[in-house]
Order: structure tokens, then C-alpha cells, then sequence
């Protein structure tokens, strides 16, 4: 999965951490505001891509096609499409790296 490679790939490069797709508003809300309030630095990304794509990755992860990704696919797309507080990167365009390198030049 994508998300996990950057994910590894910044916790080896920087140290940092981030959490998987929030597509409760409530939660998404309450959990960044938290962040912001406490004085942390705050970026917030969406790694995208198509239906199709996720699909793909989530086979190759080995998840089931009826499986709980599967079914969440459509939700989490309409959530991030209509999100205007992330930075958006088409993950399709980009290697593991290259995403990395797109965070890191946007944070530093």
C-alpha cells in the first residue's frame, strides 16, 4: 500500500509518523484541530488516486474484492475529492519516493 511505504519512508528519513485516511468529518475535525491548537505544525495530506488504482493496491495487498477496503473505496474518494483543507497528490503519477520527496519539499 502506498500509504505505508511513504509512511516507512518518512519514519526512516525524518522520524515522522501519520495516520491512514480520516473520513469522518467529526473526527478528521477533532483530531487536527487538537494537533493545531497544541501548537504543532500541521499538514495535511490526501494521497489519491483512482477507484480502479485502489483496487489494484488492494489486491496486491491481498485483500479480499469483498472485502471492508473494497466496500470503504467509494466513501474515502468522495471524502478526499470534497476535503479543500489537504494538499492533494495524484499517488498514480508518482513513485513511493517521489511522494515522499513531493511531503518533504512542502514541510521543509
Amino acid at each position: 500500500c502506498i500509504v505505508n511505504r511513504v509512511t516507512e519512508e518518512f519514519t526512516h528519513l525524518f522520524g515522522l509518523d501519520f495516520p491512514m485516511t480520516l473520513v469522518n468529518k467529526e473526527y478528521y475535525n477533532e483530531i487536527i484541530d487538537k494537533l493545531k491548537t497544541s501548537g504543532e505544525s500541521v499538514h495535511v495530506f490526501s494521497l489519491m488516486a483512482s477507484k480502479e488504482v485502489i483496487h489494484k493496491r488492494l489486491l496486491q495487498r491481498g485483500d479480499a474484492p469483498d472485502s471492508w477496503g473494497f466496500h470503504q473505496t467509494d466513501r474515502c474518494i468522495e471524502f478526499l475529492e470534497r476535503d479543500k483543507d489537504s494538499i492533494k497528490i495524484n499517488t498514480e503519477k508518482f513513485s513511493t519516493r517521489e511522494v515522499a520527496n513531493i511531503i518533504q519539499q512542502t514541510i521543509f
